[in-house]
This record gives structure tokens, sequence and C-alpha cells, in this order.
């Protein structure tokens, strides 16, 4: 991402599968990512605290005044993202399960241009694509599809330009589904870092 040093940067291969911490004040968001970066940074030695500081600065800035869906994703768990997508250097982020567009439209506001958001939702289990479409018109870097989101992130993951890193957020299925479908797209390719 523009937005951090490149010190920052991970090895391409490296695997992360977190799981954050549900709570909804702001102030923990620190916490909550340094929970997330605690194993990559102890491998990297990077400068977790110093990291978070700087990313939490840039949340609080861009999207601190997101309204907040009651089924959507909490403020804590958005900045376990980003986090992750920034120290990742990701430049694509495809996230399974729409709803009604809270979790993409904070990705945008995070990431500005330099990162392309594809948010994949068949809306068989609720949320609204209107809803989530108004919210996100104004994003040029989002793209929203409807279909099966597995087959929908597995394409996107095989189309990925080599070196281009891809984060994968799965907030459609949940349970051992999403698990499965997790698995599945990190052995397709190497792209896939979280």
């Amino acid at each position: 991402s523009s937005h951090f040093d490149s010190r920052f940067r991970l090895e391409p291969n490296t695997v992360m599968i977190c799981r954050s911490f549900s709570c909804a004040c702001l102030p923990a968001c620190l916490f909550v990512c340094v929970i997330v970066c605690v194993c990559a940074a102890a491998l990297h030695r990077l400068p977790v605290l110093a990291f978070a500081k700087t990313a939490e600065k840039r949340f609080l800035e861009c999207c601190s005044n997101i309204s907040e869906d009651e089924e959507c994703m909490l403020p804590s768990e958005a900045f376990a993202l980003v986090t992750a997508a920034a120290l990742y250097e990701v430049s694509m982020i495809i996230e399974i399960g729409t709803s009604r567009g809270q979790t993409a439209e904070t990705l945008a506001r995070f990431f500005d241009t330099g990162v392309q958001i594809v948010t994949i939702d068949n809306w068989s289990e609720g949320g609204s694509p209107e809803v989530a479409e108004a919210r996100l018109q104004g994003f040029s870097q989002v793209k929203m599809r409807s279909g099966d989101g597995l087959q929908e992130a597995q394409q996107l993951v095989l189309e990925a330009p080599d070196g281009q890193g891809v984060g994968v957020l799965i907030d459609g299925p949940g349970h051992y589904i999403g698990l499965k479908q997790c698995m599945i797209l990190f052995k397709l390719s190497n792209a896939v870092r979280f």
C-alpha cells in the first residue's frame, strides 16, 4: 500500500490465519492489531506497535464516520483486516459476503485507490444489493459481483497478474464452510496472502 513504508513488507508466501476479538470500542483496535500481527512480527521483527499506530491514525481519519450496520463487521475487526492487507501489501482484496457494503466501504476509504476491492454476494441470506450499490457507487476501485462467492474468488485469484498479492475475506458462509473455502483459495495460488 502506498500509505506504508516498505520496511513493513512480509514475505510473499507467509500465511496468516487470525481471528480478531469482537470489541466495539475503537481504542481497542490497537490491541487487536497487535494480536493479529504478533506472529508475523516475531518472524520478521517488524515494529508492530509503530505500524499499528500509523494504521490506527489512518483508520480513524478515514473510517470512523462510517455508519455501522447491525450485522456487519465491528470497527475492531475492520481495523485488523486493513492492517493485515497493508502489512501484506496486497493489490486486491476479495470479499465474499457483501451484505450491505459496509466492509467494502471501509476498505475503499482506507486504501483510497491503491487497492482493488471486489465484493461478491448472492444475497440469498440477507443484505441488500441496492443498499450496497448505493453505498459503494462513489468508489471507482470497488467492483460488485453477484454470484457464487467461491467460484468468483477462484476466477479472480487465477486471473491475478504475477506478483500481485491478493487478500481474501470470507464474510459469507461461516463455520467450516468458510474455512474450507479459505483453504481451497490458499492451495489455488501463492498470490493469496491471507
